[in-house]
């Protein structure tokens, strides 16, 4: 042998002769170190550790809480007897114990006034809280919990009991949770904790004996702790069970609704047409010629209030079978539009005795919109501003706003609408008083206007005094202004 060579342990028994092994280096106690602060901080329990030279190693946020700002080196180490004072003049008895390699730990637990405070919190709640330890014993019942149990010992005599003999006791007691615990107990202890220790189900509903319905939450803190949270929601399955009725009955209403819409569309389309063609052969003079010239245009203004009906049909109906249906985007030439809706309305302003005035901008205003919702938004202004003003004027002026935008707006000098009543125009079917001076409306009129010129991005803006008139204005986005084609 060489005697040079180094001596492994062992060899001299096992013959055998090599290099000496390598000695494992030792493990970097640090990320162990953090893994365990990490969970200590997580405790209840204030926790301090200290090495073997008495040097503090780690102190947890529970007792540094319970320290307030003190060192926790200094602070945390209780006297001969176990007594450790606290900042704010309690005591608590903690615990000294060993650990590896000569290293110590103390345990602080919660003080009780912390204790009772908690308490008193959870037994303020009208949801039940019970929970059990990692083991599957018994640790707290707030007041709610005994409450929904009251066959139950207090929390004194039920600490350290397991989930099953709780279950045990309670159809000991006769309250079933569902039938299986009345017909077969064993089947139903079997299966709630297979269920309980699986944390499953981690949430449930269900009806109990009284017909109260209540849900059940299962929640597993860190430390093993399992709470069971039981909220009553008898009130919001009502509420629900209501909503599903409404909606039920919506649905029944909304199918009536549509097939009437499709019905009276049908029924309006085919005299309609026919009042269309007759106006068309007397526009046209198929028969002979007119007489009296102006005959042709009232023919001509019979077919476009026709033709402006039967888009109205046309659209109820497409609206039914296509609720979302996209704007028909054209290029609208508003004087041609505006000029045309003040000769529909003309008849109506001349029985009421006021004079209709159009001021089209100085340069041509035209819109990228749909020409039938753009139609039907200045006739029920138009004839709003008849039906409501006095004798006089209700104008229509088109102008270019400064950001790009284009305004129409609808002036009458009647009497006016009242401040709250403003606040208040265009929701559906609101109608504002009626008097002498002001007759009532159906309420659909601006609510339809307010939409229509939603769909273009658009608003609509009323201002008004009581005894000096009112001006509706339609006021479209930059987007929506286009150049005159060519």
């Amino acid at each position: 042998m060489n005697k040079d060579a180094p001596a492994v342990p062992g060899a001299e028994h096992s013959g055998a002769a090599g290099p000496r092994p390598e000695e494992p280096r030792p493990e970097n106690p640090a990320p162990r170190l953090a893994a365990l602060a990490d969970q200590l901080d997580r405790r209840a329990t204030g926790v301090a550790i200290f090495d073997a030279s008495g040097r503090l190693r780690h102190a947890n946020a529970s007792l540094r809480r319970f320290l307030a700002g003190r060192d926790p080196e200094v602070a945390a180490v209780p006297d001969p007897d176990g007594t450790l004072l606290l900042p704010d003049g309690r005591t608590v008895v903690a615990r000294r114990i060993p650990l590896d390699a000569g290293a110590w730990a103390i345990l602080v637990p919660a003080p009780q006034t912390d204790v009772d405070f908690l308490r008193s919190v959870l037994d303020c709640l009208d949801t039940t809280i019970v929970a059990y330890d990692a083991d599957d014993r018994y640790l707290f019942g707030n007041a709610a919990y005994h409450r929904r149990y009251p066959h139950l010992p207090p929390d004194e005599q039920l600490i350290g009991r397991t989930f099953e003999e709780m279950l045990r006791q309670t159809i000991a007691a006769g309250s079933f949770a569902d039938a299986q615990a009345k017909h077969d107990p064993e089947a139903y202890v079997a299966r709630r904790v297979a269920e309980f220790r699986a944390n499953q189900p981690a949430m449930s509903e269900w009806m109990t004996a009284s017909g109260n319905w209540e849900k059940v939450r299962v929640i597993r803190t860190p430390s093993g702790v399992r709470l069971s949270v039981r909220t009553r929601i008898t009130e919001v399955k009502r509420v629900y069970e209501e909503l599903r009725r409404t909606k039920e009955r919506l649905e029944a209403e909304m199918a009536v609704r549509n097939s009437f819409v499709r019905r009276l569309g049908h029924e309006f389309r085919t005299p309609l047409s026919a009042v269309l063609g007759y106006a068309e052969m007397i526009s046209d003079e198929v028969l002979g010629a007119l007489e009296t010239p102006k005959y042709r245009d009232y023919a001509a203004l019979i077919h476009h209030s026709g033709q402006h009906l039967l888009d109205l049909v046309a659209d109820l109906a497409r609206g039914v079978e296509e609720p979302s249906a996209p704007l028909r985007d054209e290029a609208i030439d508003l004087a041609r539009l505006l000029g045309r809706e003040m000769t529909v309305v003309a008849p109506m302003a001349q029985a009421a005795g006021i004079q209709l005035a159009l001021n089209l901008a100085d340069t041509p205003a035209h819109l990228r919109g749909d020409a039938r919702m753009v139609r039907q938004m200045v006739l029920n202004l138009l004839s709003n501003g008849v039906r409501f003003g006095r004798q006089g004027t209700v104008s229509m002026s088109v102008r270019h706003r400064a950001d790009g935008g284009i305004a129409i707006a609808v002036t009458d000098h009647g009497v006016g609408i009242a401040p709250d009543v403003l606040a208040r125009l265009g929701e559906p079917f609101y109608r504002g008083p009626a008097s002498p001076d002001r007759p009532a409306g159906t309420g659909l009129g601006l609510g339809v206007v307010k939409e229509l010129i939603a769909l273009h991005q658009g608003r609509l803006v009323i201002t008004s005094r009581l005894g000096e008139g009112t001006t509706a204005i339609l006021e479209f986005p930059p987007e929506r202004t286009v150049t005159a084609p060519g």
